[in-house]
């Protein structure tokens, strides 16, 4: 009696899964959790290894859940799936193929975008701006030459294998002594921070932003303010501001100093220091 109950149960369980739910969870590819890296290819794997038009559609899918902080798995899982559709068949495709280039650049920018807004500069690296240099032809790869000569000096703290890969990149020379300077300044404290924010007068906005959401920046600020104190009892923002930040001195920044030093009353001046009045 017990068993024929137990079947029955199961019976019911399998009947809620109606059609419409099994093709649901079929054919959305955001469900299907067998990457390439730890399993055999499924239905999905495969259609989105064979049809552009079901890549765009995850694409799309993906940006519509970029920003909510409930998605976040399920969203880097869709761009590793993704990425990794795009390695598989890569030799597929003429570097002449723009439609396939273009689609995969397009993947690439939003893992770019995904790993450095979360902190994840390992896989940023290793997974994404590795892969553009070694596999993506020469005009999807400069757009990101720079950000991965930061990257390598920067984050690995890499200088020499920063250099080898400029040798052979599409930066210019002058732009590659300037990020083998700061790698110096940033790495090694060569030279002055101070230097190493004239630097980055030069550098592009994206460039800048890697560097801001990355916390380099933060760290390259915060040396600056501990020389500052060390060097002045006072000083204007505008005088830090056009010396030490080489105008890379924003409102947050500015917002910053004056909440963490005193300020003399009616005016822009720090004081780092009090003098002391003798008597």
């Amino acid at each position: 009696m017990y068993e024929l109950n137990n079947e029955e149960v199961l019976r019911k369980r399998k009947e809620r899964f109606s059609k419409f739910g099994k093709e649901a969870i079929i054919n959305d590819p955001l469900r299907d959790v067998a990457l390439l890296s730890r399993s055999g290819e499924s239905n999905t794997i495969i259609d989105l290894k064979i049809n552009h038009d079901k890549r765009s559609e995850m694409v799309s899918m993906l940006k519509l859940l970029f920003y909510d902080e409930k998605q976040l798995t399920t969203v880097e899982h869709g761009l590793r799936k993704l990425r990794e559709v795009f390695m598989s068949i890569r030799q597929d495709h003429t570097d002449e193929d723009e439609s396939f280039w273009k689609q995969a650049s397009e993947v690439y920018k939003l893992s770019y975008d995904f790993l450095l807004r979360h902190g994840q500069y390992n896989k940023l690296g290793g997974l994404v701006l590795n892969a553009i240099h070694e596999w993506f032809p020469l005009q999807y790869r400069k757009p990101y030459a720079k950000i991965y000569a930061l990257y390598l000096s920067h984050i690995e703290k890499d200088v020499p294998k920063c250099v080898d890969f400029l040798q052979y990149s599409s930066v210019s020379q002058s732009e590659s002594l300037d990020i083998i300077n700061m790698a110096n300044i940033y790495v090694l404290k060569s030279e002055s921070p101070r230097i190493w924010f004239h630097y980055c007068k030069n550098l592009k906005d994206d460039e800048l932003n890697f560097l801001e959401l990355s916390s380099v920046m933060q760290v390259m600020i915060n040396r600056t303010e501990n020389l500052l104190q060390l060097c002045y009892n006072q000083l204007s923002v505008k005088v830090a501001q056009q010396l030490w930040f080489g105008d890379h001195f924003t409102s947050n920044l500015e917002t910053r100093i004056k909440d963490k030093y005193d300020m003399r009353a009616g005016t822009d001046i720090i004081l780092f220091k009090k003098r002391q009045i003798k008597g």
